[in-house]
């Protein structure tokens, strides 16, 4: 379980770095585009297959870390509300909900991002399939992430 929680963590942090890096150099690519659109009359159409293309890997990546922070939305009245033991049921279900969503996302985006890899970006000839893989990447992700918290148990009990 050690080596689980090691290599998590290191992929923790390599999200971390993509999306930060990712998130940077869209918002610079943007800005570069305002830029030449309204200072130099010119639009750069790159831009947008590249922002469209690197914003769903940020999307699917970024839910991923979400869920291994246990960053993602929720209401918790009930949950917060429950026992110990009725507490922890309450987890497993919605891990379970989750992996179910995510199993369905991951077949769904394989198979899609196979039909879309011949199709190509009209601009910068990037195989549509490579974006549309963001979906399966970023499941498998996910569903490492609460494959973890079941074996291991969420972050919170381990630290204390």
């Amino acid at each position: 379980m050690r080596a689980l929680d090691r290599g998590c963590a290191l992929l923790g942090r390599a999200l971390d770095l993509f999306l930060a890096i990712g998130g940077g150099g869209l918002c610079l690519v943007v800005l570069i585009n305002v830029i030449a659109r309204y200072v130099f009359n010119l639009s750069l159409a790159w831009v947008n297959e590249i922002g469209e293309f690197v914003f769903l890997w940020l999307t699917f990546l970024g839910g991923a870390r979400a869920l291994q922070l246990g960053a993602h939305l929720s209401i918790t009245e009930m949950v917060d509300a429950a026992g110990p033991g009725l507490r922890r049921i309450l987890g497993w279900v919605a891990d379970a909900a989750a992996a179910g969503v995510l199993v369905t996302l991951l077949i769904y985006g394989w198979s899609l991002s196979a039909q879309m890899m011949q199709q190509t970006l009209s601009v910068t000839y990037i195989p549509m399939g490579l974006a549309y893989a963001a979906m399966p990447v970023g499941s498998v992700f996910g569903l490492i992430f609460i494959a973890q918290r079941l074996l291991c148990g969420p972050v919170r009990e381990r630290a204390a």
